[in-house]
């Protein structure tokens, strides 16, 4: 029997940024409305040098993230979030974790420190794509 996974999971760019400097750097919003099953992102690094590149994730009412900005607590993350210090190895599987958000929006956010040259950052939302949702586990947020 022939399985094809693509069909069931909507893949976006949180962020995929070079950092070559302390600082921070502000992914993209996810607009989760309409998303029934949850929201996990898968994290990594390429073309690590150096630095100590932390995540963590931010939840807004708007795309602009200008509009009741609040952070996503360790109480809202499946799974555990360790600072990004070297290079995910190719093949192997990204870090990954479960984001139990309130509001419309999601974004990943990138502390680095201790930076010379610094990494490729990359940040993934992996969303499972439904069947039509019946009318009576349709909410919007």
């Amino acid at each position: 029997m022939e399985k094809d996974i693509s069909q069931k999971l909507d893949v976006r760019s949180g962020v995929a940024t070079p950092v070559t400097s302390d600082g921070t750097v502000n992914g993209t919003g996810v607009d989760c409305q309409g998303i029934q099953t949850g929201l996990m992102f898968a994290i990594g690094a390429i073309a690590y040098t150096d630095g100590t590149h932390a995540i963590s994730f931010q939840q807004a009412d708007d795309d602009a993230f200008s509009v009741n900005v609040n952070a996503i607590t360790a109480d809202q993350i499946v799974g555990e979030i360790a600072d990004i210090a070297a290079a995910t190895a190719s093949g192997d599987p990204l870090p990954k974790v479960g984001i139990l958000y309130t509001q419309r929006y999601v974004r990943p956010v990138i502390t680095s420190t201790s930076v010379t040259t610094g990494a490729t950052i990359v940040a993934m939302a992996v969303e499972h794509v439904d069947e039509a949702p019946s009318p009576a586990t349709t909410e919007s947020l």
